[in-house]
């Protein structure tokens, strides 16, 4: 059984709460002997939520119940985020644009384009994710080899890593669907938006 604390940080950790979900947090957040709070921010820190935590006490409007000390810890780990992220989508925006210039037209996926597309300064992304047409991948493979970057063969993607830029994953497929690449490749750039 979670405890209270658990109850609360599962729940805070999501994108947008129901009403229902709301009603539980602040029942929760209201009896001040339930939650543990630094246990509460250490676990968030820990698990990459601590800015959608942060996001929905505020949304909640409850911030007066969380003791200062944890607040200010929440409220730092936060802004280290938004500031990471920002960071990362620039250095997404020139990855796209460097694979570009070289005639590949990469599609984003998952932190970064998830980041943009829902204005979410909360999600954390340690690396670019893109996939690129079949057709492209070679191409694509010896421009980031080129620009310093090696090659770690993965699943549905490989890891490109590069000693001081940030890693990018290379995907030929997404995980769980039943296309081959190539399909998924095509059905995913009729579905693109430009950001």
């Amino acid at each position: 059984m979670d405890s209270p604390t658990q109850t609360l940080l599962l729940t805070l950790s999501r994108g947008s709460l129901s009403e229902s979900e709301r009603a539980k947090a602040r029942q929760l957040i209201c009896e001040p002997a339930s939650v543990d709070w630094l246990s509460l921010a250490e676990l968030a820190s820990l698990h990459g939520v601590v800015a959608l935590v942060r996001h929905n006490l505020l949304a909640l409007d409850v911030r007066t119940f969380v003791p200062d000390p944890v607040w200010y810890a929440i409220d730092r780990a936060s802004t280290q985020i938004a500031f990471d992220g920002m960071l990362r989508l620039r250095q997404t925006a020139q990855a796209v644009a460097a694979l570009q210039s070289a005639g590949i037209e990469p599609i984003l996926l998952k932190g970064a384009a998830t980041r943009t597309l829902l204005d979410l300064d909360e999600r954390v992304s340690a690396d670019i994710d893109l996939l690129v047409m079949p057709v492209e991948r070679r191409r694509a493979e010896r421009f980031l080899r080129s620009c310093g970057y090696r090659r770690a063969a993965g699943i549905h993607s490989d890891s490109w890593t590069h000693p001081s830029d940030v890693p990018v994953d290379l995907h030929r497929t997404l995980p769980r669907i039943a296309l081959s690449p190539a399909a998924a490749a095509v059905v995913l750039r009729r579905h693109t938006i430009t950001l």
